[in-house]
Formats: C-alpha cells, structure tokens, sequence
C-alpha cells in the first residue's frame, strides 16, 4: 500500500519533469524563431492545450454561435450562448477534424456557415 502510493508519487513527479523539460525545449525553439521540432509538436500543442484549459473560465457570449461539432462529442455549449446554438455536426471525433481525411468536409461545412 505504502510502496505503491509511494512509487506513483514519484512517477507523477517525473512525468512532470519530463513536460517542464520539454516546455523548455519548445520555448528555446520558439524563442530563436525556429519550428518546434516534428517530435515535440503533438505534445507542445496538448500540454498549451492542458494549460489553456485549465486557466479558462467560459463567459456567456451575447450572440448566436454556430458550433462545428464532431459527432462523437460530449461537450453541452448551449447554455454559454444567449442568442441561441446552432449545431453543425461533423463525420468522426474531435482530432480526426484535424486530419486531411476530414479538412475538405470542415472546409466546405465552414464556408457555408460564413455565407
């Protein structure tokens, strides 16, 4: 009981210097003007991402939001828009939207709820 409290606390300790030293490589990057590395970039984008998240409060938005959504999604915004959601589902999950498979059918959902 004890050792494996113990152990997870180190794992967890590491894990969190493993993300801080990485952080550090990214910002060094991004710092002299340069890319994030191929092999940082997924973890650069989801640790901003965890950050971000963990900061941000919604705010009611005064207006009416057209939400491109994936259908295997979970998320409820409707109560954060006063004029009313509109929901425009989307094929697959949440960063299969990210993919090329996906970008021409988020493309074409996008430019017909900007016109």
């Amino acid at each position: 009981e004890k050792l494996s409290y113990v152990l997870e606390r180190v794992r967890w300790r590491l894990d969190r210097i493993n993300r801080k030293i990485k952080m550090v490589v990214c910002n060094f990057y991004l710092g002299i003007g340069r890319r994030v590395p191929a092999s940082l970039r997924m973890f650069y984008f989801f640790e901003v991402s965890r950050q971000t998240n963990r900061k941000y409060v919604p705010q009611i938005y005064p207006g009416r939001i057209i939400f491109l959504k994936a259908e295997k999604s979970s998320i409820d915004w409707s109560k954060l828009a006063t004029e009313g959601l509109e929901i425009q589902e989307l094929p697959g999950r949440h960063l299969e939207l990210l993919r090329d498979l996906h970008a021409q059918t988020v493309g074409e959902k996008l430019r017909s709820c900007l016109e």
